[in-house]
């Protein structure tokens, strides 16, 4: 089932900035066969257009038509055993499955994370008439002002011989966030010697971003997910599981507040019944009583190994490599998902017979 619900949906199309004035197409995008194709796989469907996208591949090689990046919906037909279905070719697939082979996949211009609906591409076009500064707002390709830039890469394009090398005035390099507006020098090959750019000319930039959280508790996720496309596999497992965390936790105090005072539910959930606890009692049976699907044994199985992962990484600090960081991130985001999905049915209309509980 689609129904482009999902922050994986097409995002954003926009007129171009540029004086060209060209406007944005709402054609079909399709996954290049390799990243020495991108490129021009970008730049053919691009053009002069600010395009922001994501979405899963089909992992048919015959097909590859990508389609919206995972949605809620997409998260329902997986709890309640429904295979995920290419709209083009009728393949059908497991969503655990699917996502995780994207996720494993290290080819960093295209990274797993874009399936996930966790991060959007925005792909525009520059182009040049003279070897002058160029300033690149991102705002002004749709890039929201509080999302976290993760990725840019710029590339020189031009008809008929090499483009000139972009390069980018920056003189403080350090660890941190990336910046949204960008000053380029257009800089002519050595030995070129000429006074204006080849016909043609133009930069082809690539930026991958995360927006802002939408609720406090998806912060840890996306910052989980940062981590991972960055490499910091070691660091992305700690904040994976604090996303399911509090999310549980938030479910089950709003529940049980139905019931005893707030002081009194939180000694319980942390005192009592811990997170192992919630895992292994509390979610089964009070998920059970309000109708909801059983958590998928690979879910429930990654969340255990992702607690146990890190305490490891907590105490221990031990190293984490990308296979494990992915199938960690994947048990994340499934678990928070069915939380959100069906943990709002654990609240109830408070009526008379529990009102005095909640003092």
């Amino acid at each position: 089932r689609r129904d482009g619900a999902g922050a994986g949906a097409v995002a954003n199309h926009q007129q171009c900035v540029r004086p060209c004035g060209c406007l944005s197409s709402h054609g079909e995008v399709r996954h290049p066969p390799d990243t020495g194709q991108l490129f021009g796989w970008i730049r053919a469907k691009v053009s002069c257009v600010s395009s922001s996208f994501s979405g899963v591949p089909c992992p048919n090689p015959e097909c590859g038509k990508v389609l919206p990046s995972a949605s809620p919906q997409d998260f329902v037909d997986y709890f309640e055993g429904r295979l995920w279905r290419c709209e083009s070719c009728g393949r059908n697939e497991g969503l655990w499955r699917l996502l995780f082979d994207r996720l494993r996949d290290d080819n960093p211009l295209i990274p797993g994370v874009l399936s996930l609906g966790l991060a959007v591409m925005t792909v525009f076009q520059c182009p040049i008439e003279d070897y002058v500064a160029l300033t690149m707002d991102l705002s002004r390709h749709g890039v929201p002002a509080d999302a976290t830039i993760i990725d840019i890469v710029i590339t020189p394009y031009a008809d008929s011989e090499p483009g000139p090398l972009p390069a980018v005035q920056l003189q403080h390099l350090q660890v941190r966030e990336l910046p949204h507006c960008l000053t380029v020098h257009p800089v002519p090959w050595f030995g070129e010697g000429k006074d204006s750019p080849p016909e043609g000319a133009g930069f082809t930039v690539l930026a991958i971003w995360m927006p802002a959280a939408l609720e406090p508790e998806q912060q840890p996720l996306l910052s989980a997910a940062k981590a991972f496309v960055t490499g910091d596999y070691r660091g992305s497992i700690i904040p994976a599981q604090v996303a399911v965390e509090l999310k549980l936790s938030k479910v089950l105090t709003d529940h049980f507040r139905q019931f005893a005072g707030k002081e009194t539910v939180k000694n319980f959930l942390n005192d009592g019944a811990s997170y192992g606890h919630q895992l292994r009692m509390l979610v089964p049976s009070l998920f059970q009583f309000i109708g909801a699907p059983s958590m998928p044994n690979e879910v429930a199985a990654g969340l255990q190994a992702l607690r146990k992962k890190r305490n490891q990484v907590g105490h221990e600090h031990l190293a984490t490599d990308r296979s494990e960081a992915a199938q960690m991130l994947l048990a994340s985001l499934f678990g928070y998902w069915y939380v959100a999905i069906y943990g709002p049915g654990l609240v109830q209309s408070s009526d008379s017979s529990t009102e005095a509980f909640r003092a």
